[in-house]
C-alpha cells in the first residue's frame, strides 16, 4: 500500500523519541493531560509527538498546540488519516453496539505505512498518564519482534465471563493467553511491520470478524504471536480494581505508566484508584473546567454563609497520599462544604499540592501555620471554619464520597446527641466504636436470655424431682402402717 506521508521526517536529529496517539476532538482535553505527564517526566529526550486524527478542524489543532508553545524539546504534529482510511476502505469496520470502540482504534495500524522514515515508535492510548521517563520505554530493545507490550492482567476475567472468547482465539490459532498483551501501551517495530507482506490484511480480517471482543488488540496478539516481547509490568499498569490487585505484585515502586482503560476514567471518577496522578497533570483553565464537570459545578461554590460542613486536614509532610485524600473530600456528595488545609511546617511539597487543588476548586482553603502543636492547630481551625459541622480528618486517609453526608445524618438522628451546631464530629471512629458496642450488647443480651431459659428448665427439673421424691417417701412410710392396721383388725 502507498499511503506514506511525504517529507515527514523525525522532528529532531538527536535523541528523538517518537510517541503516537490517535484521538478525536472529544478526547483532546485528555490528550493534553497525557502529553503533560510525558513532558513532566522526560529527562533528556526530544519528544516527537504524532497525533492521528480524522477531519479535525484546523482551529482546534491550533488551539491545542498553543497550549504547549514555549515548551522546550517538544514537537507536536497532527496527521490527518482521512485519505488513508478512505483508500483502504476502513469504514467497513462496524463496531459492535456492545462495545465502546470507534474507527479510531484502527489508526495505529497505519503507522508503519504512513511513517516510512521511522524505524519504531511508542504508541499510547489517550487515557494514559506517564510517571516514568518515556525514553526508557522507547529505548527498550525488542529485537525483531513486531511489538513490545505488557501482559494484560484483565484477560483472565475476559476469558471467564465470555464463553466463546477462548474459542475465538483458537479459531485464529491463538492459545497461549499467558502472552496476551494490552495494546494501549506498546512499542511498535515499524520496520518489521513493513517487511512482513500481507500483515496488514491479516490484521484487518480479524478486526472485521471479531468486532464484539477487543478488535485491534486481539488482531495484534493473534497475528504477531511469537514475535511479541513482554515488557516490565510497570510500563502499563491497568487502573482497574481486579487488575491492580495482581499487577502491583509484579513491579516495585510507582508505575511507569498508568492506563485508565475501564469505564472508571479519572475525569469522571476522580476518587478512584490512582486518579490523583492524572489530575496532577491537568493544569491551567481547562483543568479547572474538567474538575468542575467531574464534581458538578454547583458544588464548586464560594465559601460563606450556609456552609454545611468543614473538613479540616492537618498537613505536615503528607505529599505521597495527600492528593488522593483531597480528591476524596472534593468528591463528597454533601454540597456546600469547605476543605480547610492547615499546613504546618511542610517541607516535602505538600503545600504545593494544596495550592494546585485550591486553584481548581474554591472550596479548598489553605492556612499556613508556624505552630505545629495539635491543640493550637485545632483551635485555629475552629476559629476559621465556616461550616455548621466540623470534621477533623487524617490527611493520609481518603474516604468514600458519601462519608460526610452520612456522618452528619447519623449525628442529627442520634438520641444521645453529643454534637450540635459547630461542634466537633469525630468521624468514623465514633461510629465504629458504637457499632462494636452494639454488637457486644446484643451478644450479652443473647447470653442472658440463654441463661434465663436454662434456669427455668433446671427449676422445672428440680420441681419434678421433689415431687417424685415426696411420693416415693410416702410409700415407704405408709405401707408398713397399713399392713399393721390390717393385721390388728383381723
Amino acid at each position: 500500500m502507498d499511503i506514506a506521508l511525504k517529507d515527514f521526517k523525525p522532528a529532531f536529529a538527536e535523541r528523538n523519541v517518537p510517541v503516537a496517539f490517535s484521538t478525536d476532538e472529544n478526547y483532546l482535553p485528555y490528550l493534553r493531560v497525557a502529553i503533560n505527564s510525558i513532558v513532566a517526566n522526560a529527562k533528556d529526550a526530544n519528544l516527537d509527538i504524532i497525533v492521528l486524527v480524522n477531519g479535525m478542524g484546523a482551529d482546534l489543532q491550533r488551539g491545542f498546540l498553543a497550549r504547549f508553545s514555549g515548551v522546550r524539546n517538544l514537537s507536536i504534529r497532527f496527521v490527518d488519516v482521512g485519505d488513508a482510511v478512505k483508500a483502504l476502505d476502513l469504514y467497513r469496520f462496524k463496531p459492535s453496539p456492545e462495545t465502546h470502540f470507534t474507527i479510531a482504534i484502527l489508526y495505529r495500524l497505519l503507522l508503519p505505512y504512513l511513517l516510512k522514515d521511522y524505524g519504531k515508535i511508542v504508541y499510547l492510548d489517550v487515557d494514559t498518564c506517564a510517571l516514568g521517563d518515556i525514553s526508557e520505554l522507547y529505548n527498550t530493545d525488542i529485537g525483531d519482534c513486531f511489538l513490545g507490550g505488557v501482559y494484560d492482567f484483565g484477560v483472565e476475567k475476559s476469558l471467564a465471563i465470555r464463553s466463546n472468547y477462548r474459542k475465538w482465539g483458537a479459531q485464529n490459532g491463538f492459545t497461549e493467553w499467558q502472552g496476551y498483551i494490552n495494546s494501549g501501551v506498546v512499542i511498535m517495530n515499524l520496520a518489521a511491520f513493513r517487511a512482513s507482506e500481507g500483515l496488514f490484511e491479516r490484521l484487518l480480517d480479524i478486526i472485521l470478524a471479531g468486532s464484539k471482543y477487543f478488535p485491534d488488540q486481539d488482531a495484534l496478539n493473534f497475528t504477531c504471536k511469537g514475535r511479541i516481547k513482554l515488557l516490565y509490568p510497570g510500563w502499563n499498569v491497568l487502573a482497574v480494581p481486579h487488575c491492580l490487585k495482581k499487577q502491583t505484585l509484579e513491579f516495585e515502586g510507582l508505575p511507569k505508566i498508568l492506563h485508565y482503560c475501564s469505564e472508571l476514567k479519572p475525569w469522571r471518577y476522580p476518587w478512584h484508584a490512582y486518579a490523583y496522578f492524572w489530575w496532577n497533570n491537568a493544569i491551567g483553565e481547562y483543568g479547572v473546567d474538567m474538575w468542575r464537570k467531574a464534581f458538578n459545578a454547583t458544588k464548586c461554590i464560594s465559601n460563606g454563609e450556609g456552609t454545611a460542613a468543614t473538613a479540616v486536614l492537618r498537613i505536615g509532610n503528607n505529599r505521597l497520599r495527600l492528593a488522593r485524600t483531597l480528591v476524596s473530600y472534593c468528591a463528597q456528595t454533601l454540597e456546600n462544604i469547605e476543605i480547610l488545609c492547615m499546613v504546618c511546617g511542610s517541607t516535602d511539597g505538600s503545600k504545593e499540592v494544596c495550592e494546585k487543588f485550591a486553584a481548581f476548586d474554591r472550596r479548598v482553603r489553605i492556612i499556613a501555620l508556624a505552630e505545629q502543636d495539635e491543640e493550637a492547630v485545632r483551635d485555629c481551625a475552629i476559629a476559621e471554619a465556616k461550616g455548621k459541622w466540623i470534621f477533623f480528618c487524617d490527611a493520609e486517609k481518603h474516604c468514600r464520597p458519601e462519608m460526610m453526608e452520612k456522618r452528619i445524618a447519623g449525628a442529627e438522628e442520634s438520641a444521645w446527641r453529643i454534637v450540635d451546631a459547630r461542634t466537633l464530629v469525630e468521624c468514623a471512629e465514633k461510629s465504629h466504636e458504637i457499632a462494636e458496642l452494639d454488637k457486644k450488647l446484643t451478644a450479652a443480651n443473647g447470653r442472658i436470655r440463654n441463661c434465663e431459659n436454662e434456669m427455668k428448665k433446671q427449676a422445672k427439673e428440680i420441681a419434678e424431682l421433689k415431687s417424685s421424691f415426696a411420693y416415693r417417701t410416702g410409700m415407704i412410710v405408709t405401707w408398713p402402717l397399713r399392713k399393721l392396721k390390717t393385721a390388728f383388725d383381723a
